[in-house]
């Protein structure tokens, strides 16, 4: 990247089902026209790459060998990931395979992404990250390189229990960055 870096924000929680690829897809949407918007998909259910389905098929991309898992696993340059989506919205997809990385033996395995991303050719603006909802290397890579969490909830008692947590695994990666609550799933 050149002078300007990205604002990197991760959406993030433990809980499931709370709308953590409908938020990432929608702030990406929501950017994409003012902004240079790159998703990465660093989910192991793959919900966000799932939704630009019709988009990556049609550019014919296999997204076994193009996905998040080879870029932390270092057998694919990050900018060789990059599946342009539309006009200044970029996705690196995730795939099936990314289940393994947390139970792989890596070196600092928790700053891939991380070193990664200083690769990176093209400027974004923003960089959005759709994660799991588990404590696992996966969201520790996104954790340790964002500028902050945005933590999608519905308004109940296991959403507010999972944030807890959530912040009880920030504390113990030793960064601090601020987090935004996030409302989903409410009437008016």
């Amino acid at each position: 990247m050149d002078n300007k870096k990205p604002k990197i924000i991760t959406i993030a929680s433990i809980k499931g089902g709370v709308g953590k690829s409908t938020s990432a897809i929608i702030f990406a949407n929501l950017l994409a026209p003012k902004y240079k918007v790159l998703l990465i998909d660093i989910d192991t259910q793959a919900s966000t790459t799932s939704y630009f389905y019709k988009e990556i098929a049609s550019q014919k991309i296999n997204i076994v060998s193009k996905n998040i898992y080879r870029v932390l696993k270092e057998k694919l340059d990050i900018n060789n990931a990059i599946i342009n989506i539309k006009d200044n919205l970029d996705l690196i997809p995730s795939y099936l395979s990314l289940h393994k990385f947390s139970s792989e033996f890596i070196p600092l395995k928790e700053l891939r992404l991380k070193d990664n991303l200083i690769f990176l050719k093209q400027d974004y603006d923003y960089i959005i990250i759709d994660t799991n909802p588990s404590l696992d290397f996966t969201l520790s890579n996104a954790l340790m390189t964002s500028n902050c969490i945005i933590v999608p909830m519905t308004a109940e008692k296991w959403a507010v229990e999972s944030l807890e947590l959530l912040e009880f695994y920030i504390k113990k990666l030793r960064i601090k960055i601020p987090i935004f609550i996030l409302i989903t799933r409410f009437k008016k």
